[in-house]
């Protein structure tokens, strides 16, 4: 066992123990622990399964069955330690019938540590081990073959063999009988019939045994076959015989390079494990450095960014009344538009029906002249013919006041019509006026939006400063930038508490011009909603008069067919006149309003534009401070967390070197273990201590070199 392995197995001497049995008992009861230890820490196998020998047995009486089952756990070790090809050979130098035994107690002892340790350990080799299996299947086969065709040609040979035998004694007897026959003719070579049969039975004789002689040629030359064939199927049974020797030769070296394949894969991963941790050690250590470079420059960067946004801050209350006047704006002149479009359909309506008007107009127009032609002529057949006009008069007396009442009719359809053209220019103008209200408020808005956007675009810019200096704050763990923050505080505190007072007053003046500036945006507001209300009253007193009209036009038709007039139909026409009288004040009322509310609105602007003049660019106030304030102390929070995750990371680097270091110790140690026990094997003259090794090592290099 020492041989095997020196390290785990210590030589020990007979003579130590004597004839007492106590002695030997202790001695193979450690030998024991330290097989089953061997089974479990070095080869990794399970030795629970492994049959335990009574040692008690062993050493007082020397029992040779427990003894046997001791040896089978030492020889299935000796076949699977690092050393076993030269146990392998000693094994198949021995005879065939100890190899087998050797074989079957290895393979009881195997199959024992199979059965306890599972699929789990022998996952690994699943597909070497079916490969070898068909190999030693298909070499199997083809041997049964083998043996098969060489016993079915030795009983073919025997066959033949037997009937050589047979043949040959048939020609022996088949001479004997010729001889005879010779003997008998030599004796009766006088009679003729006679002799003359003989000689006919000899020759066929003769052909027989000439029959019998090719036959027996055949029968010679099919043995020789016969016997080629069976030395070949011979010959390849022996090669197959030494092909399945050298197959279990190779499964059992297979087993054991397997093994050390499973030892150096352990360690390859082991080294490449401690070799990623070793890799993420320096991208932290390079990453820190980084970082700390980067915290210096963010804390530089912050430094400027502090004294930027204190210039800044001011004009926060600004950017926030610029807000509410271009939402103001925004919805003021969303209403704007809508009433424009508003009034540019009821326009295009308004020249609609002014062009019917004027159709309208000019064929009343034609039939007024025409009717004008027909009085003068009537007028004139009247002066020259009093017979006539008496006629006249007495056949139609009522056609003179009929005549009347259409002039009547149609002078005031005139003026409804002069009057609806005055409205429809009216209306026209006001929609002029209405779209330069709406170009100026397009402006105003436009003007607000960009200055919003300006605005917009600054505070953006600000935010992602912040944002820049907050995530940068989370790498800080320089104490130094810490006390630089507490000054810089401390020198912002101060100026904020000198220059607060004047800065107070500043802010209530503004304040103050604000408040009045909001009332008066307040009052034009209203003034405007009002003029919204009275453009929708003007509105619908618009659609009331276009339907008294269409009315009116239906009444006139219905008038000429029948080709009379009502009363009732004046009394509106007079109505609707009056209402186009008093809508036409009401426009011009809500133009000098719009007119008004536009120049209140540009003086608005002018103010506004003083007021950002007015408001200095570099104050310091104090909503300001007290957010940068809370700034400050939120970034300082995020330093001491990143501070104390970067003393835990440190602090988990630092046990992992240590862990690292402990393991190469550990493995450089079992190394010089492993070197110093191969030297004791190789070289007994070898020096035992460490130093003279270590100098022995050193020449060897020196002269290698």
């Amino acid at each position: 066992m020492s041989d095997s392995d020196p390290q785990w197995f210590k030589a020990a001497r007979a003579a130590e123990y004597g004839d007492n049995w106590v002695l030997r008992f202790n001695g193979l009861k450690k030998l024991h622990k330290l097989l089953m230890g061997y089974y479990e820490e070095v080869l990794g196998q399970n030795s629970a399964g492994l049959e335990t020998p009574n040692l008690t047995a062993i050493a007082r009486d020397a029992d040779i069955l427990e003894l046997l089952k001791l040896a089978q756990l030492v020889i299935a070790l000796a076949v699977q330690c690092e050393n076993n090809q030269r146990y392998v050979m000693k094994i198949q130098s021995l005879s065939q019938d100890s190899q087998h035994a050797l074989m079957l107690s290895i393979e009881t002892v195997m199959a024992r540590l199979a059965n306890t340790t599972g699929p789990t350990q022998i996952s690994h080799s699943t597909i070497d081990a079916d490969m070898e299996g068909s190999i030693t299947a298909a070499l199997m086969a083809e041997k049964l073959e083998l043996e098969k065709a060489n016993n079915f040609l030795s009983e073919e040979m025997e066959d033949l063999r037997t009937e050589y035998e047979r043949v040959l004694e048939g020609r022996k007897e088949l001479q004997h009988k010729i001889n005879d026959m010779e003997k008998s003719l030599s004796q009766l070579t006088e009679a003729g019939q006679v002799d003359f049969i003989l000689r006919t039975e000899i020759d066929n004789l003769k052909a027989d045994l000439v029959k019998s002689e090719n036959r027996r040629v055949e029968l010679e030359n099919l043995l020789e076959k016969q016997t080629a064939v069976i030395a070949d199927m011979t010959r390849k049974v022996e090669e197959t015989s030494r092909k399945a020797e050298e197959v279990d030769r190779l499964k059992d070296a297979l087993d054991e390079f397997r093994h050390v394949a499973d030892k150096l894969q352990k360690s390859e991963a082991i080294i490449d494990k401690y070799k990623k941790r070793f890799e993420e050690v320096t991208d932290l250590r390079r990453q820190l450095k980084l970082a700390e470079e980067q915290n210096q420059q963010h804390a530089l960067r912050n430094a400027q960014l502090e004294e930027e946004f204190r210039k800044v801050a001011g004009i926060k209350p600004l950017v926030d009344t610029l807000k509410n006047q271009i939402s103001a704006s925004e919805t003021k002149n969303s209403s704007l538009q809508v009433e424009a479009s508003t009034l540019a359909f009821q326009l295009t309506e308004a020249r609609s029906k002014l062009e019917r008007y004027d159709l309208e107009k000019r064929s009343d127009q034609e039939l007024i002249q025409i009717l004008e032609d027909r009085l003068r002529d009537m007028e004139h057949h009247t002066s020259g013919n009093p017979p006539l006009d008496r006629e006249i008069s007495e056949a139609g007396g009522g056609a003179e006041a009929a005549v009347a009442i259409k002039m009547g009719q149609l002078e005031r359809e005139v003026e409804r019509l002069r009057a609806d053209n005055a409205s429809a220019h009216a209306i026209g103008a006001k929609v002029i006026l209405l779209e330069n209200l709406l170009e100026d408020a397009n402006r105003l808005k436009a003007k607000f939006e960009e200055d919003y956007r300006v605005a917009h675009e600054k505070n953006i810019a600000f935010e992602k400063e912040l944002q820049q200096l907050r995530s940068s704050s989370d790498s800080r763990v320089d104490s130094a930038t810490a006390m630089n923050s507490e000054r810089q505080r401390a020198s912002v505190d101060s100026a904020a508490a000198a220059n607060a007072e004047p800065l107070r007053k500043q802010v209530k003046q503004l304040t103050e011009q604000l408040r009045q500036s909001m009332g008066q945006i307040n009052k034009m507001a209203y003034e405007r909603d009002k003029i919204n209300h009275d453009l929708m009253d003007a509105k619908s007193t618009l659609s009331q008069q276009e339907r008294m009209i269409n009315e009116l036009r239906s009444d006139l038709a219905a008038m000429e067919s029948r080709g009379q007039s009502s009363d009732e139909s004046v009394q509106k026409i007079a109505a609707i006149t009056k209402q186009a009288v008093e809508a036409q004040h009401k426009n011009e009322y809500l133009h000098s309003a719009l007119k008004s509310a536009k120049e209140h609105i540009r003086m608005l602007d002018n103010q506004v534009k003083e007021y950002a003049a007015i408001v200095p660019k570099d104050d310091n106030f104090s909503e300001a401070i007290a957010s940068l304030q809370s700034t400050i102390s939120e970034c300082q929070a995020e330093v001491a967390r990143q501070k104390q995750e970067l003393a835990d990371t440190r602090a988990a680097a630092k046990r992992e070197q240590m862990l690292m270091a402990s393991a190469w110790y550990k493995t450089a140690t079992e190394l010089q273990l492993k070197a110093s026990a191969r030297l004791k094997s190789a070289t007994p003259d070898s020096p035992k201590s460490w130093l003279a090794r270590e100098r022995q090592k050193v020449i060897r290099e020196t002269i290698r070199r």
